[in-house]
């Protein structure tokens, strides 16, 4: 990595146009702010969705305890659980890389810097990818929960007996 970027400096300097030079120093410096913003977003966007699957497993716990049929959200959320994973693998992936701008002569900086943004965006629409299915999958979920009824009930439902008018 740091030979890379020791590279990049000494191609940069070979860029005789101080204004396209600053340009392409900015842009590099750019995308590595965007990887690290974005990382950072999809850890809190995992981290709040497990949140949310951990209250629906908690939710589903009570209303077992109440007697109720919680099949079909157990099944979501082991559908769920391992997408989790998945996520936080890809965002650790996309942590590990970078997109320094090759470069290859003056002529083609726009081309260089235009490949470096391409490779980022497609990587980051892959992990965006990982956590939309994890999204849908938490969903699902909290669908499967909300279908139980007397789910919500904070009292588990006990028969109660009411005097019959004999």
């Amino acid at each position: 990595l740091m030979q890379n970027r020791e590279e990049f400096k000494k191609r940069l300097l070979e860029i005789r146009d101080t204004r396209k030079r600053e340009i392409v120093e900015r842009l590099d410096k750019r995308f590595e702010e965007i990887g690290d913003k974005m990382t950072d977003h999809f850890t809190k966007v995992v981290d709040r969705l497990e949140d949310v699957l951990t209250k629906v497993e908690t939710r589903a716990d009570k209303a077992e305890a109440a007697g109720k049929d919680v099949s079909l959200v157990r099944a979501a959320i082991d559908k769920a659980t391992p997408l989790i994973v998945s996520a936080r693998t890809a965002i650790a992936e996309q942590v590990s890389k970078t997109y320094p701008i090759e470069l290859t002569d003056e002529e083609k900086l726009g081309d260089d810097v235009s490949a470096s943004r391409k490779n980022m965006h497609t990587d980051l629409r892959g992990v965006r990818e990982v956590i939309q299915d994890l999204r849908a999958a938490v969903v699902d979920a909290v669908a499967a929960l909300r279908g139980i009824p007397g789910v919500d009930d904070e009292e588990p439902e006990v028969a109660t007996s009411t005097p019959s008018a004999s």
